[in-house]
């Protein structure tokens, strides 16, 4: 079990990763694995961002699409001629419950 948790021999290490600048096995795996937590949480954080920025800007389309198409049938509503609210589907609850 111990073999599994030391790093791979120097020469190799060297010879698979030589722009680190570091000398032991041990150094050069710390270097790679820190990079690369360093590059992934940078990744993460992006993504977050991006995340949150596209749910806050469809939040906004879809209240300025509701608001719109409200303020146009409310706009409607009002000129409409004082017959049109003498129907049943035309009534005061029934166009409130539509608002």
């Amino acid at each position: 079990m111990a073999l599994l948790a030391t790093p791979i021999e120097t020469k190799t290490m060297a010879a698979l990763y030589p722009d680190t600048g570091k000398e032991t096995g041990a150094l050069i795996l710390e270097y790679m694995i820190t990079k690369w937590v360093l590059i992934l949480v940078a990744s993460g954080g992006g993504f977050l961002i991006f995340n949150f920025n596209g749910k806050r800007f469809f939040g906004m389309l879809s209240y300025n699409i509701t608001y719109d198409i409200r303020k146009q049938l409310y706009e409607n509503i009002l000129s409409k001629n004082i017959g049109y609210f003498d129907f049943p589907e035309n009534s005061t609850p029934v166009l409130t419950t539509v608002m």
